[in-house]
């Protein structure tokens, strides 16, 4: 089969439910391809597996959309390791943590489930996100897909390098102090950051200087415009 990653949330739509002989579905397109983005650019923490060979097994399993055909039904979406996305592994960046398993979604990520995107895995970030870059102590450096000996910057660095790299057409990010913003210049993608209170806190994400609020990060510009309130 042949693997085509989903550019735009419009292809992805196009292509939703026409999973063939010839052509994996977008779901299980973004899942291949986030194999290969762990491996080549270390810019995945995990990614799940078993979500099905087509649109229709997705629409089938209600687990994976939340049974409701919202705005983003269908639709692959990664999001960084600071999230927690009930059964998925932690680090929040850092080998002091132990990667237990979550129990409960971000207030972000039950968001777009309830959307209906399908969360195709989780992205590496540096040191409990204190750093400008892709360094962390579990992960290693994650690398820029354009220039691998470059870092694509931090400390949301494996969502941009995902999303730069095909797996997705977007991603979720946290921002404090530029780690959406930075990684956004560096790989070339588009970034939506909100207004402070837009988006929800997220859980274990405030520290004492600050606030970090759960970003969108997109290909394209169009994709950008569809999140904006009317």
């Amino acid at each position: 089969m042949a693997v085509v990653p989903p550019r735009s949330l419009a292809e992805v739509r196009e292509n939703s439910g026409a999973g063939s002989g010839t052509r994996l579905s977008p779901v299980s397109a973004s899942v291949e391809i986030a194999r290969d983005a762990m491996r080549d650019l270390r810019a995945m923490t995990c990614v799940v597996e078993g979500l099905g060979a087509s649109e229709e097994e997705a629409d089938a399993e209600p687990a994976l959309t939340d049974q409701f055909h919202g705005p983003l039904h269908g639709v692959p979406v990664v999001v960084k390791d600071s999230f927690h996305v009930v059964g998925l592994p932690r680090w929040h960046g850092s080998a002091i943590h132990s990667g237990s398993l979550s129990r409960f979604d971000s207030a972000p990520v039950a968001r777009l489930r309830e959307a209906g995107a399908v969360i195709v895995g989780k992205t590496a970030m540096s040191e409990l996100g204190l750093i400008a870059s892709g360094n962390s102590s579990q992960f290693g450096d994650t690398l820029n897909p354009w220039n691998t000996a470059m870092s694509p910057g931090g400390s949301s660095s494996g969502t941009a390098a995902a999303i730069a790299y095909g797996v997705t057409p977007v991603g979720l990010g946290t921002d404090i102090a530029g780690s959406v913003r930075l990684p956004g210049c560096t790989v070339w993608h588009r970034r939506l950051q909100t207004d402070a209170g837009h988006r929800p806190l997220c859980p274990c994400q405030q520290l004492a200087f600050g606030r970090s609020d759960g970003h969108d990060r997109r290909r394209r510009t169009r994709d950008l415009r569809r999140r904006l309130p009317p």
